[in-house]
């Protein structure tokens, strides 16, 4: 339709609208896209509005825990200002800030232009909580646009059947030892009574039935000793 009314317009540059576009789109059917268009932008940004929300009262609290363990590497220039801004995350954290100046905060390559209004203010200071956000989001789409076949072994091909018999466990059990992200797991009680062993093993144990879709339950009917 954009094509049709682009044709018209240039065919008749000093037409009406009424005489030009309408016979190509119709008034009601402008309407309707408008009207479309108005209610899709609402919609994001209530979705926006939720999921910052979430970030900024609960899942905000971990990200320095994550981001201590996770190390975040690219040779892409194109990559590069991202990774940036997460060093500047994990500088920037401590600070209790809500707003901070501009200068230094990676931006190019970062923040796309259409949702710099968001982040940036009049004053042209940083809402720290929104640029996390963006950030955390832009990392999100830039792993997610690898190609997993990058990520394989170069002698997957030859070695196929013995990669595929690595256990999920035993992952799971080396990350743990070699990056203590299970540090990260807070409990909503007010104490803990399980020795630190028993409680890793435990998350272990529910990591492996999420991850696995197993289920809680099937992985502690498996294991006795655990409830």
């Amino acid at each position: 339709m954009l094509v049709d009314i682009a044709d018209a317009a240039i065919e008749t540059p000093d037409g009406r609208v009424c005489d030009v576009i309408f016979p190509v789109a119709g008034k009601d059917k402008l309407e309707a896209i408008v009207k479309e268009h108005r209610a899709k932008g609402t919609l994001e940004r209530h979705i926006y509005q939720v999921m910052r929300g979430s970030y900024a009262g609960h899942y905000r609290r971990i990200l320095p825990k994550l981001l201590s363990v996770l190390e975040f590497r690219s040779n892409n220039a194109v990559h590069r200002p991202v990774v940036e801004a997460l060093d500047w995350i994990r500088q920037a954290f401590d600070t209790g800030c809500r707003v901070v100046p501009r200068n230094g905060v990676p931006i190019e390559g970062v923040i796309p232009p259409k949702g710099r209004s968001a982040i940036i203010g009049k004053d042209g200071r940083i809402n720290q909580i929104s640029y996390e956000l963006c950030v955390l989001s832009q990392l999100r789409d830039r792993i997610r646009g690898r190609n997993p076949d990058d990520d394989l072994p170069k002698d997957f091909e030859a070695k196929r059947a013995a990669y595929y018999g690595a256990e999920l466990l035993d992952v799971l059990k080396e990350t743990a030892l070699d990056t203590g992200f299970l540090d990260a797991f807070e409990t909503s009680a007010s104490r803990v009574t399980l020795s630190r062993g028993a409680l890793d093993r435990r998350l272990i144990l529910c990591l492996y039935g999420l991850g696995t879709n197993a289920g809680l339950k099937r992985v502690a009917a498996g294991c006795p000793d655990v409830s």
